[in-house]
């Protein structure tokens, strides 16, 4: 290099950093935040500083007096918010185009005249968050254009007017959320071409013109959720093409215009749930093809034209609940033919065209609940037939083209209740035959076809009750004969053709009291023949066909109360000739043609009060009778003997 290219390179470098030095030096900092209210406040500042001005603190502008923001032309850096709220005349933002860096968040809010963002145009990178609300005026973000560095989140919500975002198309990356809420006149996100990742959720909701997500075209994650509800115009979820991976919740709600999920084809994983609501349009789910495992609940709910889960063929994981309700032509599962786990409960409710399970047939264990309630058309439950345990309780009610359980016969535990309620159409639960384990109550009610218990024939020993009840033509309990103890209450009420208990006869031990009432047909309580010891009450009630109580011949205790009352064919007590100590009342009442009381002869003990009411052919002489034989025995409780036969 010769002498003089050295020397004009060495006056160069000096000029360079002369000009560095000098305008270092002109640049104000100041340290406090400030408010602008007023012209005068906005002057004011400006006239703190004669070249580049930096504000460590938060600014605010709120006036109704403003119609621009030029005396901030010095304005460089700020290092706390800047808030543009509430300025009724505000026009424009000219007079920050020279800003080019905000340490905190910027807040444009309820500036009803404000038409664009232009004066915004040097703005390069913003610490934390960008938050444009209730501008009903605007209509684009094109003075954000530089805009390339957020270190929060992105909310653009009731900005009635905004017709596109077009401006931010220099984003890649958001650390926060991205909310998109209640723009009314929003037709696409063209302007977000460039966004990749984003950290937080997404919200698209409320937007009523929104067509299509095309400027979303780039996303490859979201770390939150994503949601994309009450869109009433949004044709689908095209544009979301190269999303592989969403952290938190998939929530499709009361879009009115899907057909299908084409556009989330990519998609492999979901963190959190998948709910899918109220897409009245929606015939498949077809574009989540490739999603293998939902890290929370499935929902799949009130989506009036949805026929199939085709769409969802490759998933094998759901690690919350799976609910199914209210899908009304949905006709098949088979979508589902892959799933093999499930965290949560199995909730299949309200489906009016399901006919099968078919697609449920990988289950092993359910973890959670099963509920199969009010499928109009379901016939069988064949689609569980690999299902070996359900972790809480199961229950089947309000089925009413249900015929049997056949797809349960590899069931062998139920960890809470067994409920079998309202299936008009049941005869039989032989599809139980394999059900060993019961860890809480059994309950069978108004199923009005059930001829049979026959399939519940390997139970033992309950920990819960057992209750059988309004099953209209079960005539017997056969199939609950290798049932020795029932920890809680034994209650079988209103089933109009049940004749005899026969099928109960291993029974020795019952945890809370026997209620029989209101069995028309029952003619004796044969088959309680070992039953010892009862450890609550023995209530016998308004059985119209019953003559006799053998059956309860091996009785010596009933630790709480004993009540007959109201069994109008019943002639004697004879079958309680072994009862000698009832530990709480007895009440024999109403049993219009009952004539003696020799069946309680050997009772010795009574703990509560005794009444003899209203027994017309009981000769009051018997009742007074048993009552002073109680009172010889150190009896000393209330004791009321009338209405009985003279």
């Amino acid at each position: 290099m010769s002498r003089s290219a050295r020397l004009i390179l060495l006056i160069g470098i000096l000029s360079w950093g002369i000009a560095i030095q000098i305008k270092a030096a002109a640049l104000t900092k100041l340290t406090e935040g400030f408010v602008i209210r007023t012209q005068a406040d906005l002057q004011a500042l400006a006239a703190r500083s004669n070249g580049p001005l930096e504000i460590e603190g938060n600014l605010l502008v709120q006036s109704a007096q403003l119609k621009t923001l030029k005396d901030l032309e010095q304005l460089e850096r700020l290092g706390g918010d800047l808030s543009i709220e509430g300025n009724g005349s505000l026009e424009s933002l000219a007079g920050l185009h020279n800003l080019q860096w905000i340490g905190g968040s910027l807040r444009i809010r309820r500036n009803n005249k404000l038409v664009d963002l232009e004066g915004l145009q040097g703005l390069k990178t913003l610490g934390a968050s960008l938050i444009i609300e209730r501008n009903d005026t605007l209509m684009d973000l094109k003075g954000l254009r530089q805009l390339g560095g957020m270190g929060g989140s992105l909310r653009i919500q009731f900005n009635r007017r905004l017709v596109h975002i077009e401006g931010l198309s220099a984003l890649e990356k958001i650390i926060g959320q991205m909310l998109i809420v209640g723009n009314g006149a929003l037709e696409s996100l063209t302007g977000l071409e460039g966004l990749k990742h984003l950290g937080g959720g997404l919200a698209l909701e409320r937007n009523r013109t929104l067509l299509e997500l095309g400027g979303l075209h780039q996303l490859q994650e979201i770390g939150g959720f994503l949601r994309i509800k009450n869109n009433g115009t949004l044709m689908g979820l095209k544009g979301l093409d190269k999303l592989k991976r969403i952290g938190g919740n998939l929530l499709l709600i009361n879009n009115s215009k899907f057909v299908d999920l084409l556009g989330l084809d990519r998609l492999k994983q979901i963190g959190g749930s998948l709910r899918i609501e109220n897409n009245s349009a929606l015939v498949s789910t077809e574009g989540l093809s490739q999603c293998k495992n939902i890290g929370g609940d499935l929902m799949i709910q009130g989506n009036g034209a949805l026929l199939n889960l085709e769409g969802l063929s490759e998933l094998s994981r759901v690690e919350g609940l799976l609910l199914i309700i209210d899908n009304r032509v949905l006709h098949r599962l088979d979508g589902l033919r892959r799933l093999n786990y499930m965290g949560g409960d199995l909730l299949i409710v309200d489906n009016g065209a399901l006919v099968d399970l078919a697609g449920l047939h990988r289950l092993r264990q359910i973890r959670g609940a099963l509920s199969i309630f009010g499928n109009k058309a379901l016939t069988d439950l064949t689609g569980l037939r690999g299902l070996g345990a359900v972790g809480e309780f199961m229950r089947i009610e309000n089925n009413p083209s249900l015929t049997s359980l056949e797809g349960l016969h590899h069931l062998e535990t139920i960890e809470g209740k067994l409920v079998i309620v309202g299936n008009k159409a049941l005869v039989e639960l032989s599809g139980l035959r394999n059900l060993v384990n019961l860890h809480s109550d059994l309950l069978i009610q108004a199923n009005g076809a059930l001829q049979s218990l026959s399939g519940l024939d390997r139970l033992n020993h309950l920990t819960g009750g057992v209750f059988l009840q309004q099953n209209r033509i079960l005539s017997h309990v056969e199939g609950l004969h290798h049932i020795s103890s029932i920890g809680r209450k034994l209650a079988i009420i209103g089933n109009e053709a049940l004749v005899d208990l026969s099928g109960l006869r291993q029974l020795e031990t019952v945890g809370g009291g026997i209620l029989l009432e209101s069995n028309k047909t029952l003619a004796s309580v044969s088959g309680l023949d070992a039953l010892v010891k009862l450890e609550g009450d023995l209530l016998i009630l308004n059985n119209q066909g019953l003559k006799t109580l053998n059956g309860l011949g091996a009785l010596e205790l009933v630790e709480g109360n004993l009540r007959l009352e109201r069994n109008s064919a019943l002639v004697s007590t004879d079958g309680l000739g072994m009862l000698r100590n009832i530990g709480g009342s007895c009440f024999i009442q109403f049993n219009d043609n009952l004539q003696n009381l020799a069946g309680l002869t050997n009772l010795e003990k009574l703990g509560g009060r005794l009444g003899i009411r209203a027994n017309t052919s009981l000769p009051t002489q018997a009742a007074t009778a048993l009552a002073e034989h109680l009172i010889a025995g150190g009896f000393s409780g209330e004791f009321r003997v009338e209405a009985n036969q003279p």
